[in-house]
């Protein structure tokens, strides 16, 4: 580019999106917009549209900047390919007409972020029912909506570090409201996109889950002999304690204290039947400090007291 100086200048790809980060005056930036569009359609004949965002202080605003250039991008639409939209001169109206909608969005996107594809599509069909009884004359109101679908839930992922790529590596927004023109088009389009991404977070969460009960696991038969609680496995996989209880429940089919018992006891049955240390010390180095307890509970796990139980091994 003739007037860029590139020292400034970072430009990174995000899905099919192309992102450029420019160290310049705000004025200077629109020009500079043209003169992009000018190159690439006189070298590979091309139309382009640019999004450019409010100003960006800072790396920690950058993420906030992309989208906004995104949210003015998609106003494409309605000006025309080979456009170039500053956020700050969209027209509100549109995100206006959405206000009413919002709610239904927020309550897809909820379920969507846990996987759960029956509860999306089903507020998604609400959605549509809705959409029919109130739909606005405007015609670019359909693709507007579901572009701004598509965008929250992209920032949703982005929060959780899924790029949508890695869900749909053919992922094109344009293409996708490109067909969506009507009611059944959007319903097409979008319960495929629900589908998808909904199956990726399910498969996701299936392989965290299974990863954190076996970190579980192997936390309580290394520490079994100390005072461990449900906070201190929380905090080694970075759960709620109350939801890691009940992903433990629904993984193993047992609480949480009822692993802890029963590995301490298969640690106390080893020492009984391969060591003459006495019972109260055995219970001692297994986390149980009470030997009464111990004994009970020993019993009540085997059918036999731990004296009974090393007989079995040491008979005279």
């Amino acid at each position: 580019l003739k007037s860029c100086d590139l020292s400034t200048t970072t430009l990174y790809k995000e899905d099919n999106l192309f992102c450029l980060i420019i160290q310049a005056d705000e004025l200077y930036i629109i020009s500079l917009a043209e003169e992009i569009q000018e190159q690439i359609q006189r070298e590979v004949l091309l139309s382009v549209s640019i999004g450019i965002s409010e100003k960006a202080y800072g790396y920690r605003q950058f993420t906030n900047a992309f989208y906004q250039s995104t949210d003015a991008l998609r106003h494409k639409y309605y000006l025309g390919d080979g456009a170039i939209i500053s956020i700050s001169d969209v027209d509100e109206s549109l995100t206006k007409q959405n206000i009413k909608f919002r709610n239904d969005f927020e309550l897809i996107i909820d379920n969507i972020k846990v996987g759960n594809r029956k509860a999306s599509l089903e507020k998604f069909d609400s959605l549509l029912r809705k959409l029919k009884a109130n739909l606005p004359q405007d015609s670019s109101f359909i693709p507007n909506m579901a572009a701004e679908f598509i965008i929250s839930l992209q920032r949703v992922l982005a929060e959780r570090n899924i790029g949508l790529y890695k869900i749909m590596p053919d992922f094109n927004l344009y293409s996708i409201l490109n067909e969506c023109n009507t009611i059944p088009d959007l319903k097409s389009v979008l319960t495929e996109f629900i589908n998808k991404v909904t199956e990726f977070i399910q498969s996701r969460n299936r392989n965290l889950n299974c990863a954190a009960v076996k970190r579980v696991d192997e936390y309580i038969r290394k520490y079994y002999h100390m005072d461990i609680t449900l906070n201190d496995l929380s905090k080694e996989v970075y759960l709620n304690p109350n939801y890691l209880g009940r992903l433990i429940k629904k993984e193993t089919g047992k609480n949480f204290s009822d692993i802890l018992t029963e590995v301490r006891i298969e640690k106390a049955k080893e020492l009984l039947k391969n060591t003459q240390i006495k019972t109260y010390e055995i219970s001692e180095r297994v986390g149980i400090n009470d030997s009464r307890y111990f004994s009970q509970l020993f019993r009540k796990m085997t059918g036999m007291t731990p004296t009974e139980y090393r007989n079995t091994f040491f008979k005279l």
